[in-house]
């Protein structure tokens, strides 16, 4: 009996067991949403945004697409062997998935009192530093100073070097010399930018608004999707979170469609367009189902379908731990570091390759196994369900601080650092930029 459904002439090519795995997960997340953010007065909520986006959105509302034989105009002719690993990437992730779940319950009884009284003063702790940073105004305006001059000298260097163009990102990828001064650049974006819209929230200041549109402009230029959009929505997320009643989900659907879009269109910039997507399958649906925005499954198994199966033990958390010392000097990086690592097999030039988005647990499986991607998902949905408790508890009252509460997230940013270790650079620019900000503080107090 085959357990494959394939509908739409192959659009549709999934394990039967697993799609119905799909819409169990999704009416799950459905009962929670409603029951754990909707019937207590939220339309959105910190926990429930991220598991969206990362779990609903990405692994299993594409689950059903990413063995399909369109994804070959994206992979050339390796659908073959991605196929055969699709429902392998799945299940390590549903594992993840169900890690991350069984820590939110057992979050909520309080299973684990000391282990959650000790990550909430960590919390604490890191969120102080964010939070007196944050207050820093001089320190502030500082950082954006220097960020518009550190940009608008790197777009005139890349543009008269490279050439106009919207990926400028692989340009500066194939020098190893300013590799890490372009990395130091996107770091310092994604740290300041969510920052600077928090502010605004706050204090409606005018111009604050004005440069976090400018950087988002200049940052077009780069190519890099998650620094352009998401980097956004980490700040934007708190004000819907507040909105509470005012939102109508008609609304936010609408503004999810359009962020969708919008993703979308870059892509399409970077890559010049490309004439099979607007002529043969159709310019959206290709993209959005088949392309290279929302492919983190069918990426991890095509991960899956060339590694050796040798685990590697830590090394690649190693490699993310010493990321301040830059790959062209470190043998060991520039064989470890994740993306590194994945290039080599899979056969990218590393230089001007990125890196391969294989989702939230490949690295953790790739490292440690299944039992690396039941741990790194227990600690990861741990950290997310305290911010999330934190945020809501101080976007609640009547006259809510937006940066104490944006404060919080600080256990979520480490989080992101440890399950995937390509964060790590920019996870120290991050620390650094705390602990300067609140030493600052400090001083002129």
């Amino acid at each position: 009996m085959n357990s494959r459904v394939e509908l739409f002439l192959g659009a549709i090519d999934a394990n039967i067991v697993n799609l119905f795995i799909s819409f169990l997960v999704f009416l799950q997340f459905l009962y929670s949403w409603y029951y754990k953010c909707y019937k207590q007065g939220f339309k959105i909520d910190y926990w429930h945004f991220y598991i969206f986006y990362n779990y609903i959105f990405v692994i299993f509302f594409m689950y059903p697409f990413a063995a399909s034989y369109l994804n070959g105009i994206a992979m050339g002719g390796r659908m073959d062997m991605i196929k055969e690993k699709v429902d392998d990437a799945f299940l390590i992730t549903l594992t993840g998935y169900i890690s991350i779940i069984l820590a939110n319950y057992l979050f909520s009884l309080n299973v684990f009192s000391t282990f959650n009284r000790t990550i909430i003063k960590i919390n604490n702790w890191g969120g102080q530093l964010l939070f007196e940073t944050i207050s820093n105004k001089v320190y502030i305006n500082f950082c954006i100073s220097f960020l518009l001059f550190f940009t608008v000298l790197g777009l005139v260097y890349s543009f008269s070097r490279f050439g106009f163009s919207f990926k400028i990102r692989n340009d500066y990828l194939a020098i190893p010399e300013i590799r890490p001064i372009f990395n130091f650049w996107t770091s310092f974006y994604n740290v300041l930018i969510p920052i600077l819209i928090i502010i605004y929230i706050q204090k409606k200041a005018k111009m604050t608004l004005f440069v976090v549109i400018l950087l988002s402009i200049f940052a077009t230029f780069t190519g890099n999707r998650s620094t352009v959009f998401f980097t956004a929505l980490n700040g934007s997320i708190f004000y819907l979170i507040y909105l509470r009643h005012k939102l109508k989900l008609r609304k936010l659907s609408l503004w999810a469609f359009g962020l969708v879009n919008s993703v979308f269109f870059l892509g399409l910039l970077r890559d010049g367009g490309r004439e099979y997507e607007i002529e043969n399958l159709g310019f959206f649906t290709y993209s959005f189902l088949y392309g290279n925005n929302f492919s983190d499954l069918r990426d991890f198994a095509y991960i899956l379908s060339f590694w050796d199966e040798n685990l590697l033990y830590g090394k690649s958390y190693i490699a993310g731990f010493i990321s301040f010392i830059p790959r062209y000097i470190s043998d060991f990086r520039n064989t470890y570091a994740i993306s590194a690592y994945t290039n080599n097999f899979l056969g990218y030039e590393d230089g001007t390759h990125g890196g391969i988005r294989g989702g939230p647990f490949f690295e953790s499986y790739l490292n440690f196994g299944i039992i690396g991607v039941i741990v790194i998902g227990f600690l990861w949905g741990s950290a997310l369900s305290i911010v999330n408790k934190q945020i809501n508890t101080e976007l609640v009252k009547n006259t809510p601080n937006f940066m104490k509460s944006y404060s919080y997230s600080f256990l979520f940013t480490s989080a992101n650092a440890i399950m995937l270790t390509a964060n790590f650079w920019q996870y120290y620019v991050f620390i650094g930029f705390i602990i300067l900000g609140s030493f600052l503080k400090k001083i002129k107090e």
